[in-house]
């Protein structure tokens, strides 16, 4: 998978410095219009054999011991994520980034040890030929701070197919970043593991940041069922409605919440109303992430 990259220019004092707590406050949500993809005419997925790529957790045993209780299953609307801090939630967070002068918000997760994923229109505006800047995460983002600190970016990349227009299947982008005190984000909150060539014939839970719940302060999470296919099977739908402010966010597997099979991408509400949209987690997504964040 060839792809372009971006390197920062900008210390993490100065990105530190920008971001005040009136900058976050003020931050919109990206816009991003995708096209009219066509339904797919194809059968759904499922030949492949699915592959599965474990997270890490370095607080497994603390996890277990505290994450009683917490369920997602039967969710029809968005709702608070109950405890942030616990695995695999506390591998999302929110993610501020500046572009053509405008302060904006989206969400990601953290895919390898210093690597994040998101959505590569929070990284690349196809129609301008701009890259952001500015790039700064907080993982488990909750009531505008985290307990884990805040990360900035060293180096990102989006999929050569991204760069041309109409190319929404691959809205997929990574991101590296800077360790801090001597650790990698991974250390600190562990990192997601990634599923791809699944059956589409399943349910997700899409986790992230909605501009218009919480102000975007709060994490919330929000499962659907699989309900089409568009663009010859390179992009899935799912049951949902979180606004703009959640893009990037991971879709984690019904019943292997650590495992990332897309990620909240687009909505067309007036011809797909109640539905969200993710490229299609092929083997091309896991070719992408390991040439870059090993």
């Amino acid at each position: 998978m060839s792809s372009q990259s971006r390197v920062s220019q900008k210390s993490h004092e100065e990105i530190e410095k920008y971001w005040t707590p009136e900058r976050r406050e003020k931050a919109i949500e990206r816009p991003f219009e995708p096209t009219d993809l066509p339904p797919s005419t194809l059968p759904p997925p499922g030949g492949e054999e699915a592959q599965d790529f474990p997270g890490h957790d370095p607080h497994r045993e603390r996890d277990r011991t505290t994450a009683g209780g917490v369920k997602t299953e039967g969710l029809v609307a968005a709702r608070l994520v109950p405890d942030p801090d616990v695995y695999p939630w506390r591998a999302i967070g929110k993610l501020f980034f500046t572009a053509d002068g405008v302060d904006y918000v989206g969400s990601a997760c953290v895919i390898s040890r210093d690597g994040l994923l998101t959505a590569a229109h929070n990284l690349y505006d196809v129609r301008t030929k701009t890259w952001s800047d500015d790039l700064w995460f907080y993982p488990a983002y909750n009531g505008g701070s985290s307990v884990y600190g805040s990360w900035r970016w060293d180096k990102m990349w989006v999929p050569d197919e991204w760069s041309k227009l109409d190319q929404e299947a691959y809205d997929v982008g990574l991101l590296r970043m800077r360790t801090s005190g001597g650790r990698s984000v991974g250390d600190v909150v562990g990192w997601l593991g990634y599923s791809v060539d699944r059956t589409v014939e399943r349910s997700w839970i899409d986790v992230g940041y909605p501009s218009d719940e919480y102000e975007g302060k709060r994490m919330m999470e929000e499962e659907g069922a699989y309900t089409r296919m568009l663009d010859s099977n390179k992009v899935v739908g799912k049951q949902g409605n979180m606004s703009g402010g959640a893009s990037g966010g991971p879709w984690l597997l019904y019943g292997n919440k650590a495992l990332v099979n897309g990620l909240h991408s687009f909505r067309r509400a007036k011809k797909y109303p109640g539905e969200v949209f993710s490229p299609y987690f092929a083997t091309w997504v896991v070719e992408f992430i390991r040439s870059h964040l090993g």
